[in-house]
């Protein structure tokens, strides 16, 4: 279990590395847009986002320290799954929406 926890905590920045490179792409689109608020505001929400991650990889560190394998592991697990089905019906949506909207 003390393997699974380490590998788990070490997974936590997939998310953190999708969020950043979320942030990176929307950056470089509206970079033209230097004055343009809703840049600003997107890049706010994602760092937002990687704080949070990051405070769960604190937690999960002091999880690992303290020996709490299970519920490092849970909490871990769900985080990442979490966000690889946000962004697979993300990136499904995506796909689906201009084809639905062809097909009429």
């Amino acid at each position: 279990m003390k393997n699974l926890s380490i590998v788990a905590t070490v997974l936590l920045i997939i998310p953190i590395a999708g969020i950043l490179l979320s942030a990176l792409q929307i950056y470089n689109s509206e970079r033209t847009f230097t004055e343009s608020q809703f840049m600003y505001l997107n890049l706010l929400r994602f760092a937002a986002s990687i704080f949070v991650y990051i405070l769960f990889l604190i937690v999960a560190i002091i999880l690992n320290a303290k020996q709490k394998y299970l519920e490092n592991s849970v909490m871990c697990g769900t985080l990442i799954i979490a966000f690889i089905l946000f962004y697979l019906v993300n990136i499904g949506t995506s796909v689906l929406v201009p084809l639905l909207h062809h097909a009429n």
